[in-house]
C-alpha cells in the first residue's frame, strides 16, 4: 500500500480513527473493570485520612493523588491496569479491517500514536477524579497551599500515628506548590505510560502477536527492582520511577537520583525511539494477521 504523506486532510481522517479508538477502549467494559480494582488499593490508602481530618477539625485539599503516586505499590497496580487497556495495541480489529485498507498506512499509524497517549491521559485522568470521589467527604477546592491536613502529615508523625499506610514526603511540601506538583506527577505519569503503550504496540506490530505484555511488564517491575536490589543510579533509566516525583533530584546535589531535567530528556527521547519503531513497524505490518471474525 502507498503512504501517503499527512496533510491537514490526513489529520483529520487520523482524529476520526483515534476517536474510534479511544472511544472504544475508555467506554469499555474492561475500563470499568480497571477502575473497579484500582479502586481498592486508593481505598486502602486514602480511607484513614478520615478519621485524621475529623480529629483535626480540618478538610483536605485535591492534591493526595501526588502522594498516592509516590506509593510504588500502589503505582504499579496503576501501571498495570494500564497495560491491562493496552493490550491490545495497536488496535486492530475486524469491523475496521476495511478502514484500514483505504486509509493509508501513516495516517493509520498516526491514528493508534494519538490513540495510546489520549487512552493512558484519560486513564490517570480517571484516577485522578476517582480519588477525589473516595475522600469527597473530607475535601475541598477552595484551600490556600497544601492545606493544614497534608501539611501536618508531612511535617509530624500524624500518620504514623493514625497507622496510614500512605506516605507525605516533607521535601515535595516545602518546596514545591500543590498544583505543581500534582502536574509533574500526572506529566509524568502520562509520559511514562505512553512509552509503555508504545511498546506494546511497536512488539505486537513487529511479531503479529500479542507478546508486547511482557516487554512493557518488565519496564513497570524494573522501576520495584530498582527500588529494592538495584543501584538508586538506575532510577535515572526507569520511566515509571520518575512520576514518584521525591525520587527525582530538585536542587542537582544528588550524585545517583535523576534531575527533573535528565529525568524527563530520558522519557522524551526514549518514547520517540520507541514511537519511531512502532510507526515502521505498524506501516509493515500484515494487518489480515490482526483481524478477529
Amino acid at each position: 500500500m502507498r503512504n501517503r504523506p499527512i496533510g491537514t486532510g490526513g489529520l483529520r481522517a487520523a482524529w476520526m480513527l483515534t476517536r474510534s479508538v479511544v472511544a472504544r477502549v475508555l467506554l469499555s467494559r474492561r475500563m470499568l473493570l480497571v477502575l473497579l480494582v484500582e479502586a481498592m488499593p486508593l481505598w486502602d490508602l486514602l480511607s484513614p485520612i478520615g478519621g485524621l481530618v475529623t480529629e483535626l477539625g480540618y478538610r483536605v485539599g485535591p492534591w493526595l493523588f501526588t502522594f498516592v503516586a509516590s506509593d510504588p505499590v500502589c503505582q504499579a497496580f496503576f501501571a498495570f491496569g494500564l497495560l491491562f487497556l493496552l493490550a491490545d495495541a495497536p488496535f486492530v480489529s475486524a469491523d475496521e479491517a476495511m478502514i484500514v485498507v483505504r486509509a493509508s498506512r501513516a495516517r493509520w499509524a498516526a491514528s493508534r500514536l494519538m490513540a495510546i497517549a489520549l487512552i493512558t491521559a484519560g486513564y490517570y485522568g480517571c484516577l485522578l477524579v476517582l480519588s477525589w470521589l473516595l475522600v469527597a467527604p473530607w475535601m475541598t477546592f477552595t484551600l490556600d497551599g497544601w492545606g493544614v491536613v497534608i501539611t501536618t502529615l508531612a511535617e509530624t508523625d500524624a500518620a504514623q500515628a493514625a497507622a496510614m499506610s500512605l506516605g507525605f514526603d516533607a521535601g515535595i511540601v516545602g518546596s514545591l506548590p500543590p498544583l505543581g506538583a500534582l502536574g509533574l506527577t500526572l506529566g509524568f505519569e502520562v509520559l511514562g505510560g505512553v512509552l509503555l503503550g508504545l511498546i506494546i504496540a511497536a512488539v505486537n506490530a513487529c511479531t503479529g502477536t500479542r507478546i508486547g505484555l511482557a516487554p512493557a511488564a518488565f519496564v513497570v517491575l524494573f522501576d520495584l527492582l530498582a527500588l529494592n536490589t538495584l543501584p538508586y543510579i538506575v532510577f535515572n533509566f526507569s520511566p515509571v520511577s520518575h512520576a514518584r516525583i521525591q525520587l527525582l533530584d530538585f536542587v542537582g546535589t544528588s550524585a545517583y537520583l535523576p534531575t527533573v531535567g535528565n529525568a524527563l530528556l530520558f522519557d522524551l527521547t526514549a518514547t520517540v525511539v520507541v514511537g519511531a519503531i512502532a510507526v515502521w513497524a505498524m506501516k509493515r505490518m500484515d494487518i489480515q494477521l490482526q483481524v478477529r471474525d
